[in-house]
């Protein structure tokens, strides 16, 4: 009888899965220097000075999984790769050498992340839902400067497991409208390395059927990690934000 209750409190959101496309605003800066040695230090803004993308369209997915009506599984992905090479048209005479044309310079900056974790209901009613949510975060970055132009070389690489908290708030405007906002944090620090993430998601969702609905809204993500790679310190300053579209299925 309580497995039968329990199908019946979740018949029809037992699963939700949304996926955003998001017009995203890029800022990205990357600091290398060699630890005890601050003059040799380079700070590059890969919009500005390597004419990366500054905007970009990204998809964003998360979903949720009800085991019972209190506490589920919540999942979250984003992901965005940005590369760009440059070849010169033209002999380069550099410190009395010259270097002959058609020589690279490439750039890369990428991004994965994924997260899941346990979520529990604070509070809810027809009307209002309130849950807080505990996730370990893997994300990958990857960023990178060669140049055989100005004999500059420098990969740092990260792939690291993060703790993450955050909060899920829904309010229904009426049968067919939403309000859905996810936001999280988390700050850690081990070792060499440490760092903050944050991310928000704000959507107004309209669902013309019970298992469909398309949202609206607004969702950043905002990075600031430093590590050691081989014997340069890496700071990353990263974010984006912008604008996003979606499509939400719920059974």
């Amino acid at each position: 009888h309580k497995r039968d209750s329990l199908r019946k409190t979740l018949k029809g959101k037992h699963f939700s899965l949304k996926a955003n496309l998001m017009w995203a605003r890029l800022s990205t800066s990357v600091l290398f220097e060699r630890p005890g040695q601050g003059i040799l230090a380079i700070k590059l803004s890969m919009e500005e000075d390597f004419r990366l993308p500054d905007s970009k369209s990204l998809v964003s997915m998360n979903g949720l999984y009800r085991i019972t009506p209190k506490s589920g599984l919540f999942g979250e992905y984003y992901g965005l790769s940005r590369q760009r090479t440059i070849r010169s048209e033209k002999d380069i005479i550099f410190k009395g050498d010259t270097i002959p044309a058609r020589i690279e310079s490439s750039y890369y900056f990428n991004t994965q992340v994924a997260s899941i974790g346990y979520m529990f209901t604070i509070f809810e009613d027809p009307k209002f839902f309130f849950g807080i949510y505990f996730n370990a975060y893997i994300m990958k970055l990857g960023v990178g400067v060669e140049s055989k132009i100005f004999g500059v070389k420098a990969n740092a690489n990260l792939l690291a497991p993060l703790p993450d908290v955050g909060l899920m708030f829904s309010y229904k405007i009426n049968s067919w409208m939403f309000i859905d906002i996810v936001g999280g944090t988390f700050y850690v620090k081990a070792g060499e390395f440490r760092g903050w993430l944050n991310n928000f998601t704000g959507m107004l969702a309209f669902k013309p059927t019970k298992w469909l609905g398309i949202s609206m809204g607004y969702q950043s993500f905002n990075v600031h990690v430093i590590f050691l790679e081989d014997e340069y310190k890496a700071t990353i300053d990263y974010s984006f934000r912008g604008p996003a579209a979606g499509l939400s299925f719920t059974f």
